[in-house]
C-alpha cells in the first residue's frame, strides 16, 4: 500500500536532492508496480512472450527487523515523533506485522493462479488489488522503463 505516496520525478529519481527513506522506499514501490504493468504491455505486444506474465507482489506489513525498524525509524517520522511513537510500535508490532508463514499466501498467489487472473496485476493479501490510479499511467511506466535502460546499460528485446 506505500506505492500510494509514491511520486516519481524523473529530475530526482535517485532523490540526489531531498532524501527521504521512506519517499525512497514509497517511490521504489510505485516503481515496481509500473514496472509490472509495462512488462506486460510488452509481453502482451509480442509473440515470443504470449505466456509470460508479470506480477507486482506486496506479502504485506512483514514481521522481519526491517520492519520492526520502519515502524520505530526516525527517517519516517523524524526524531521527535520517534520518541513517542517508537515505545508504542515496539508494543503494537506483534499485532501490525504478519507472520513469514502467512505473507507468503500472496507470492504463491501470484505463482500459482491462472495467468489471465494475475497478469500485470497487483497482488496483496492473497487476491489482486486495486492499486493507485498512477500505477495505470503507461507514459511514465514507458519513461520508467527507458530510464531503467539507460542505468542498466541493457536494451531488452521486448
Amino acid at each position: 500500500m506505500t506505492h500510494r505516496a509514491g511520486n516519481l520525478d524523473f529530475s530526482n529519481l535517485q532523490l540526489n536532492h531531498s532524501y527521504s527513506g521512506f519517499k525512497g522506499y514509497a517511490n521504489s514501490k510505485l516503481a515496481t508496480l509500473l514496472a509490472a504493468k509495462e512488462f506486460q504491455r510488452r509481453f502482451d505486444r509480442s509473440s515470443s512472450t504470449k505466456r509470460d506474465v508479470a506480477v507486482a507482489v506486496h506479502p504485506g506489513l512483514v514481521d522481519t527487523e526491517l520492519a520492526r525498524g520502519w515502524l520505530t525509524g526516525a527517517d519516517v517520522m523524524g526524531s521527535a515523533a520517534q520518541r513517542f511513537v517508537a515505545p508504542v510500535a515496539k508494543v503494537l508490532a506483534p499485532w501490525l506485522l504478519i507472520q513469514p508463514e502467512r505473507a507468503v499466501e500472496s507470492i504463491l498467489y501470484a505463482a500459482t493462479a491462472p495467468p489471465d487472473q494475475v497478469a500485470g496485476q497487483y497482488v496483496a493479501g492473497g487476491r489482486t488489488r486495486n492499486p493507485a490510479r498512477q500505477t495505470c499511467d503507461s507514459a511514465t511506466a514507458e519513461q520508467l522503463w527507458d530510464v531503467s535502460c539507460k542505468l542498466t546499460r541493457t536494451q531488452p528485446s521486448l
